[in-house]
């Protein structure tokens, strides 16, 4: 417990405080022009600088871009992407060794409000400092949930298909994919080599899977008759998204077309959190009350986060990732404590089950400690072997012990203990040794057989021949004579 509240007294307000307060060397251009144009179904936004000029030599530019852009700086023109690449997330550096000079970025897509993300001009190390400021927090919690998802998944695995532990590692895996593609810009330039094309589905993806994620783990967490109906929901919401994300992404058709109705659907989903959560305040527990006020605060920074993004067209806003660690806390604290409870239950169950061991040994013992087992092994062989009582269809466990002279129960555990098999199986072995040795004449009827050996058919025969002796009583009697 104390663990996580040094998490959250610790990392929480300092990334707040860095994010909000960290003072960074930087230069953001403020444009003298900004037209649009539009031509055919492609609309142009034209951002112009007459007069860009640094004190730092050499001095870079730094463009964040996540559509088609034409760059001209410095007498240099860059196009993004490359010819029969696919435009993604990227910030693209452009280096100038002259005083001052005109840059001129336009932008290309099918969204009539395209706005360019803030351009940033300084030193590479200052430039660096941005990045970091704007999105070190967002990797780092990303890695964090990453992390933990992770080892969820491994306790997944090593419980046997706990499936609580399953919908634990998705809800935390999809977090750490959509923290670290909100700030995938600095994960590109830590990363160059790593793809960009795919960085604004994977963002949007993971958004649109998290609530049902989330609703899928609640099934597990709360004990109420809303349990079955979360876990329902959840993961047809899971199997629906999914198909419809890998639809749009097999026919390549922009997730821009389906941001509008994705977030209002995200929107009205989230109200179904908040039935359950006065259901079970009604009936308060110390632990899981801190969760569902962590809840609370997820679904809070939920709502702002889809509502902020939606009416501004901004897909960075990293508020989702502060709800889901506020969320993680209590939840963190809650899980260890049923882990532990669950080992001690596990302890006591194991206890309880050696206990019983010792004593029905002890009981055992105790039956067959007034008997002389020795003797009773030797005619017992006696009875199966020289007398052959077993060709008797109707000798059950009550006639062999009659013959021996002791209880059922007794003889029961004599043949367990000495002879490692049941009683019936004993049986078994002895007539399917007498139908091997019949079985070697060759005019000898399989029928008759079976009856002279014990047994009450054919059928019943066949099976268990085959069953020790890994064929059929013809198979056998082919092998014999060949």
């Amino acid at each position: 417990m104390n663990f996580f509240l040094f998490l959250g007294i610790v990392l929480l307000p300092c990334s707040f405080f860095v994010t909000c307060f960290g003072e960074t060397v930087k230069h953001e251009i403020k444009w003298d022009n900004i037209s649009k144009i539009k031509s055919d179904s492609i609309h142009i936004v034209e951002y112009s600088k007459d007069y860009v000029t640094s004190t730092y030599q050499p001095w870079y530019i730094m463009v964040s871009v996540n559509a088609p852009t034409k760059i001209s700086f410095c007498g240099q023109i860059l196009i993004h992407p490359l010819q029969g690449k696919t435009s993604g997330s990227k910030n693209l550096f452009l280096e100038s060794k002259t005083k001052n000079c005109e840059l001129k970025i336009t932008i290309f897509g099918k969204k009539e409000s395209m706005v360019l993300n803030p351009v940033v001009i300084g030193s590479m190390s200052e430039l660096w400092q941005y990045q970091i400021k704007k999105d070190g927090f967002l990797i780092l919690f990303g890695l964090f949930y990453l992390m933990i998802g992770i080892f969820a998944l491994y306790v997944f695995f090593l419980k046997q298909s706990n499936f609580h532990y399953l919908s634990f590692s998705v809800l935390l895996l999809l977090a750490g994919i959509y923290s670290i593609s909100i700030g995938n810009e600095l994960f590109g330039m830590l990363i160059p080599s790593f793809p960009t094309e795919y960085w604004i589905s994977t963002l949007l993806g993971s958004l649109y899977l998290i609530p049902g994620s989330l609703l899928w783990f609640l099934s597990y967490l709360l004990r109420s008759n809303w349990r079955k109906r979360f876990r329902v929901v959840g993961l047809g919401y899971l199997a629906l998204v999914s198909f419809v994300l890998f639809f749009l992404q097999i026919l390549e058709i922009e997730f821009d077309s389906i941001l509008t109705p994705f977030h209002i659907i995200c929107i009205l989903f989230l109200f179904i959190f908040f039935p359950p959560l006065f259901i079970v305040l009604r009936n308060p527990n110390y632990n899981l009350i801190r969760v569902l006020f962590g809840l609370v605060l997820f679904l809070i920074f939920a709502f702002l986060e889809l509502g902020i993004s939606y009416l501004s067209k901004n897909l960075e806003v990293p508020l989702l990732s502060f709800g889901l660690f506020c969320f993680l806390l209590p939840l963190g604290e809650f899980s260890i404590h049923q882990f532990f409870r669950l080992e001690t239950q596990i302890q006591n169950v194991k206890e309880i089950q050696n206990l019983r061991e010792d004593r029905v040994k002890e009981s055992t013992k105790s039956r067959i400690s007034n008997i002389n087992e020795k003797e009773v092994i030797e005619k017992m062989q006696n009875l199966l072997e020289n007398e052959k009582i077993f060709l008797d269809e109707n000798l059950t466990l009550r006639k062999l012990a009659k013959h021996l002279k002791i209880r059922e129960d007794q003889v029961s555990y004599i043949i367990n203990h000495n002879y490692k098999v049941t009683f019936t199986n004993l049986l078994n072995n002895y007539r399917i040794n007498e139908a091997k040795i019949l079985l070697r004449n060759k005019d000898t009827n399989i029928l008759n057989i079976a009856y002279s050996v014990g047994f009450q058919s054919k059928s019943n025969f066949n099976s268990i021949f085959k069953k020790i002796t890994k064929m059929t009583p013809t198979e056998f009697q082919k092998q014999v004579f060949n």
